[in-house]
């Protein structure tokens, strides 16, 4: 269970410490960046958590973290096609609307699992040890991230080096 914990969220832990690096080096601006990523993406979340929790009521909370985890690896592969398409809002804009939906998708059920997993007695404790361990792996990993995207960079050619980044992510 710790090991599920420690894992379920890596590869979006490590994405998206780079979606900001990624989207300026292929090209976007800053404003361009700020209205699509940030406005959009907090509408696509807060759907996604929604639509998450919605699920998690209507059926069994593992059957919605594994539908939750293909969302999540399949977002990253937007990323990845992003990295060839290059500057393109209207895919920029698909792309964060697939990712933050995921996300919230996924974390939505995440909390549920990890709401079922705590006594009633010690929830505030417990919870708290167990959010904090899912974090953990992402913070720690999270840092090499841009080790491992310059390592992509250096062994492909044109923007192909954040896309052999994204295919990482999603394998994670």
């Amino acid at each position: 269970i710790l090991i599920f914990i420690a894992i379920y969220k890596l590869g979006d832990a490590l994405a998206g410490n780079m979606t900001t690096p990624f989207l300026l080096d292929i090209g976007f601006s800053k404003i361009q960046i700020a209205n699509i990523v940030k406005v959009i993406g907090l509408a696509a979340t807060l759907i996604g958590l929604f639509l998450g929790g919605l699920l998690v009521a209507k059926y069994n909370i593992i059957s919605v973290l594994f539908v939750g985890g293909f969302l999540q690896m399949f977002s990253n592969l937007f990323f990845a096609f992003q990295g060839i398409v290059g500057v393109n809002t209207n895919f920029l804009m698909l792309t964060i609307s697939i990712e933050n939906l995921a996300g919230g998708i996924g974390t939505a059920a995440f909390l549920a699992y990890l709401s079922k997993l705590v006594d009633s007695r010690y929830i505030a404790t417990q919870f708290a040890l167990l959010t904090s361990f899912m974090m953990l792996p992402g913070k720690f990993f999270g840092g090499f991230s841009g080790i491992l995207a310059s390592y992509f960079q250096e062994i492909s050619n044109l923007n192909y080096g954040w896309m052999y980044f994204y295919l990482f992510t999603s394998l994670l």
